[in-house]
């Protein structure tokens, strides 16, 4: 279980963390949610659904639609994928909100990568300030934060004009049909009927790249298939990159988070 907790000098000034080795701590997560500024990333990656969480609809990617298996997780912890979404790069980083709305960092200690091992990253330097590398990460998911807020608003507007609908998802695994429920997608029908006003609303809550990137994103579900026959079927996954997770943030509005770049700025 997640044993989150905020960033703080009296529980982490003595303390250090480290990088994940690989992706095993992901490999039983079969959606992970994305955000605006990695759209033009994940789109041509992955098949995109959305999900709803207390009522709210949020961007997803599907990473596998079999319970507790994610199949772009190899058997060697690697990752099966050129682009590996920021929410699984940030890990095991998150920023939550406090009490009087300001947003404070914490670390999932669960990770089992908060140590005393001096060798590793400090989350303080010697002169009791937050280190550079922990400020690094802290403005990343400010900026990712800033994304995701701006991807609620626009998911927010789809729900209005009524997109939204269950996705009848079927799966067919040892001869048995199974329905993939939780899902949701985009009327494309419907969205084509609506009145230009709507259609305006749209686009100017910046929701139009993600219906498209997710009706693009589709045919992306033969990715599953095909890695579904792979783990299957016994065989060994491609060689991808080995984990390099966290932080920084392009100009571009892509999200980079690349641990040894971050890194090596600091030198």
């Amino acid at each position: 279980m997640s044993e989150t907790y905020p960033v703080s000098y009296k529980r982490h000034g003595k303390k250090y963390w480290k990088q994940p080795a690989d992706y095993r701590f992901a490999s039983k997560w079969t959606l992970t949610p994305i955000v605006a500024a990695e759209l033009s990333k994940v789109v041509l990656h992955y098949p995109i659904a959305f999900t709803k969480q207390n009522d709210i609809f949020i961007p997803v990617v599907v990473l596998s639609l079999i319970p507790n298996t994610n199949l772009f997780v190899g058997p060697d912890g690697r990752w099966v994928n050129r682009y590996v979404p920021a929410s699984v790069r940030a890990y095991p980083f998150k920023l939550f909100y406090t009490a009087d709305g300001q947003l404070s960092l914490c670390i999932d200690e669960s990770s089992n990568l908060v140590t005393d091992n001096s060798e590793d990253y400090p989350f303080y330097d010697d002169a009791g300030k937050v280190s550079r590398e922990i400020e690094n990460i802290k403005n990343f998911l400010i900026e990712y934060e800033k994304s995701r807020l701006a991807t609620s608003k626009a998911c927010g507007v789809i729900a209005e004009k009524g997109l939204f609908e269950e996705w009848q998802l079927k799966l067919n695994m040892n001869n048995k049909e199974q329905k993939v429920e939780g899902l949701y997608k985009v009327n494309e029908m419907r969205m084509n009927e609506l009145p230009d006003e709507s259609f305006i609303e749209l686009k100017r809550a910046g929701a139009l790249p993600f219906i498209y990137a997710h009706l693009y994103s589709i045919g992306q579900l033969n990715v599953l298939k095909r890695l579904i026959e792979l783990r299957f079927a016994g065989k060994s996954q491609p060689n991808q990159p080995a984990a390099k997770p966290v932080i920084d943030a392009e100009d571009n509005g892509e999200l980079n988070l690349d641990w040894d770049k971050v890194l090596k700025n600091l030198k």
